[in-house]
C-alpha cells in the first residue's frame, strides 16, 4: 500500500512537471508568435517607406532632376535621402569633374526637353499652297498660287538643259516636291520664304526625267514605319507623314517602290520605263538610277539647309531659346533645393522619433534641428550658384541650336550638331579651369580627357553613318550598337590617357595614397603601442629623467642596433647615455668588470643592464 501510495505521488509529481513545461512552452510560442508580429508590422513599416522614397526619389529626379546635367539617378538619391548623414562628403553635385567627364556620354537633351522645344517652334507650315480656279469649260481645278514662279524657273532649266542636247520627252522635275515643302516661317527673316521658294525652283532642286518615270514618281510620300516595318498611324487611323524630315534614303526608297510598280503594272507602262532606261530586264530600277536620284535628293536637300540658314532670324531663335532655358533654369534651382532640403529633413524627422523620450522638449528639439537644416543648406548655396550659371549657358545653347538644327536640312544639319557639341565641350572645360578645388594639373588633365571623349564620340557619330549606309544596318540595331561602340571606345581613351598620365596626376594620387596608408599604419601601430604600455613604462621614464648619471644602453644583434639608435636619440634629446657592447657584462664575476661597475658608481652612472649583469 505504502509502496502503491509512493508510485502515485510520483506520477503526480512527474505529471505537474510535464503540465510546468507545457505551459511554459506555450507561452513561449505565444511570446514568439507575438514578436513576429510585432516583426511583421515594424517590415512592412519599412517596405512602405522604402516604397514611398523610392517613388519620391523617381518622380523628383523626373520632374525636377536633368540627368545630362547632374547625372543624378533616383537610386542615388533615394540611397541619400534614407542614409543621409551630415558628415557624408560624397556630393555628386559638386563633383565638377566628375560631371564633366560623364556629359561625354550625355551631350542631347532630355526628353522632356525635347518635346518642349518641338512645342515651342511648332509644326512647319507647308510652302506652297494651292488655290481653286475655274478654267474655261466652268469646271473647278487646284494649281499652285506661285505658278508663275513655278513656270519660270522650268523653262529657264529646260533652256540650260537644251543648250547640251534634251530628248523631246523629258520633263522638268522636281528633285523634292512642291507638295512637301514645308519651312518654319516664324523664325525667317524678311523675305526668307520667298528666298526659299525660289530655291525650290532653281536649278539646285530641278531634273530631268523621263515622262513615263515622272508620272509613276509623283509626289512621292515618306511615311513613318515601326521596327518591323509596319506603318504607324495616328488616332484617326492616318498613316503619319515624315517627307519634311525623311533622309535622302528613305526619299530614295519610296521613289524606286513606286517606280517598280508592283503585281498590277500596266506591262505597256513598265516597257515605257525600260525604253527611258530607268528599269532593267528584271523590272527593277538599275543601280546607276538609283545613285542618280539619291545624289540628286543629298545635293537638294544640302542646298536647302544652306539656303534656310540664311535666311533665319538668329534674334528670334535666341528669344525662344531664352524662354525654354529660364523654364529650364528654374527647374535646376528646385532640383537642387530638394536635394540638399529633403534628405537633411528627413534625417532630423528620424532622429526625434528616436530621441522622443530625451530631456529637451518637442519644440527645443524641432528648433535644433531647423538650425541644422538652414546650416546645412546655407553651405551648399554657392554650389548651387555655381551649377546655374555653366549648366543655364549649356541649356541655352542646346536650345539654340536645337531650334535651328530642327529647321534645317541635309549636312548643314549634322555640323550644327557637331558645333552644339564642341561649344558645350568650351562650357565644361572652362567651369573645369575656374574649380578652385583642383590643381592646375589635375584640371589640365580632365580637360583632356574631356576634349577626347568629345572628340572620340564626333568620329563614331561620323565613321558610323558611314558604316549603317554602307552595310544597310536597320536602325534598330544600329543604335543599341553604336552606343555600346561609342561607351567601350570613349573609356578606352580615358584608361589610355590615364595609363599616359601626361600631367602626373595619377602619379600624385598615388604617392597621397601611399602616404596615406602610411599615415593610417602609423596611427594604428600607435593604438597597439599605447595597448601594450603599462604602468612600468612610466616608471621607466621617470627613473631616467631624474637619475643623476648616463644612461647606458646595450644589446646584441638586433637588439644592439636598436640600442645604439635610442642611445644616440635620448643623448639628442637632452638624456645622457651611451651604448655598451653586451658581451662586456657576459662574466659578471670578472675582476675587469668589477673594477669597471665600480668606476661607473663613482662617475654615478646607472646603466639600465639585463637582469644578470646588474647582480
Amino acid at each position: 500500500m505504502e509502496k502503491n501510495f509512493k508510485n502515485l505521488f510520483d506520477e503526480r509529481k512527474k505529471l505537474s512537471k510535464e503540465l510546468d513545461k507545457t505551459y511554459i512552452d506555450m507561452i513561449e510560442n505565444i511570446n514568439n508568435r507575438v514578436k513576429e508580429l510585432d516583426d511583421l508590422e515594424k517590415v512592412l513599416q519599412e517596405d512602405f517607406l522604402k516604397v514611398c522614397a523610392m517613388d519620391v526619389a523617381g518622380e523628383t529626379v523626373r520632374t525636377f532632376f536633368d540627368t545630362g546635367d547632374y547625372n543624378i539617378t533616383a537610386d542615388q538619391l533615394y540611397d541619400r535621402i534614407v542614409n543621409f548623414s551630415y558628415e557624408d562628403k560624397n556630393d555628386p553635385l559638386s563633383n565638377t569633374l566628375e560631371v564633366n567627364k560623364k556629359n561625354i556620354y550625355n551631350l542631347e537633351n532630355s526628353k522632356e526637353s525635347q518635346e518642349n522645344l518641338n512645342k515651342e517652334i511648332g509644326e512647319p507650315e507647308k510652302l506652297f499652297k494651292k488655290r481653286i480656279v475655274i478654267d474655261e469649260n466652268g469646271k473647278e481645278r487646284k494649281e499652285y498660287e506661285d505658278k508663275d514662279m513655278i513656270q519660270k524657273g522650268k523653262n529657264k532649266y529646260r533652256k540650260d538643259y537644251d543648250e547640251i542636247g534634251n530628248a523631246k520627252k523629258i520633263d522638268v522635275d522636281h528633285t523634292q516636291a512642291l507638295a512637301q515643302a514645308k519651312v518654319h516661317v516664324k523664325y525667317l527673316k524678311e523675305g526668307g520664304e520667298k528666298a526659299i521658294k525660289e530655291f525650290y525652283n532653281s536649278e539646285d532642286n530641278f531634273q530631268m526625267l523621263g515622262r513615263t518615270a515622272n508620272q509613276c514618281k509623283g509626289d512621292a510620300k515618306v511615311f513613318l514605319k515601326d521596327e518591323n516595318g509596319n506603318y504607324v498611324k495616328d488616332k484617326d487611323g492616318n498613316k503619319i507623314d515624315i517627307t519634311y524630315e525623311a533622309t535622302p534614303e528613305q526619299m530614295t526608297e519610296v521613289i524606286i517602290e513606286k517606280l517598280e510598280g508592283g503585281k498590277n503594272r500596266d506591262p505597256k507602262t513598265t516597257q515605257k520605263l525600260k525604253d527611258e532606261g530607268i528599269l532593267d530586264e528584271n523590272g527593277k530600277v538599275k543601280p546607276g538610277v538609283k545613285r542618280k536620284i539619291k545624289e540628286g535628293i543629298k545635293k537638294s536637300q544640302d542646298k536647302e539647309g544652306e539656303v534656310t540658314y540664311k535666311n533665319i532670324d538668329k534674334t528670334k531663335v535666341a528669344k525662344d531659346a531664352g524662354k525654354e532655358t529660364v523654364k529650364q533654369v528654374g527647374k535646376m534651382i528646385s532640383g537642387q533645393l530638394i536635394y540638399y532640403l529633403v534628405p537633411p529633413m528627413i534625417y532630423e524627422i528620424k532622429e526625434n522619433i528616436k530621441n522622443k523620450n530625451n530631456e529637451d522638449s518637442t519644440l527645443e528639439n524641432l528648433k535644433n534641428s531647423a538650425e541644422k537644416i538652414i546650416e546645412y543648406a546655407s553651405s551648399k548655396i554657392g554650389k548651387i550658384l555655381a551649377n546655374i550659371f555653366p549648366n543655364g549657358i549649356k541649356k541655352f545653347l542646346k536650345n539654340f541650336f536645337d531650334i535651328i538644327i530642327e529647321i534645317v536640312k541635309g549636312a548643314l544639319k549634322k555640323i550644327l550638331k557637331i558645333a552644339k557639341q564642341l561649344l558645350i565641350t568650351v562650357v565644361d572645360a572652362i567651369r573645369i579651369l575656374f574649380d578652385s578645388s583642383k590643381s592646375f594639373l589635375e584640371k589640365m588633365d580632365a580637360i583632356l580627357q574631356l576634349v577626347a571623349g568629345i572628340f572620340v564620340n564626333i568620329a563614331i557619330g561620323i565613321l558610323g553613318e558611314y558604316i549603317q549606309k554602307q552595310f544597310m544596318i536597320p536602325e534598330m540595331f544600329w543604335f543599341p550598337l553604336e552606343m555600346i561602340i561609342r561607351i567601350i571606345l570613349s573609356n578606352f581613351i580615358m584608361l589610355l590617357l590615364k595609363k599616359l598620365d601626361l600631367f602626373g596626376v595619377n602619379r600624385k594620387i598615388k604617392i597621397e595614397k601611399v602616404r596615406m596608408i602610411f599615415e593610417e599604419e602609423r596611427e594604428k601601430a600607435d593604438l597597439e603601442l599605447q595597448e601594450k604600455l603599462d604602468n612600468n613604462f612610466e616608471k621607466a621614464v621617470d627613473f631616467i629623467t631624474s637619475s643623476r648619471g648616463r644612461v647606458v644602453l646595450t644589446g646584441m644583434g638586433k637588439s644592439g642596433h636598436i640600442a645604439k639608435k635610442v642611445a644616440a636619440t635620448m643623448a639628442s634629446t637632452g638624456t645622457p647615455a651611451f651604448f655598451m657592447l653586451y658581451s662586456s657584462y657576459a662574466f659578471p664575476s670578472c675582476r675587469i668588470f668589477r673594477l669597471y661597475r665600480r668606476r661607473l658608481r663613482q662617475m654615478r652612472v646607472y646603466p639600465l643592464l639585463p637582469r644578470r649583469a646588474r647582480r
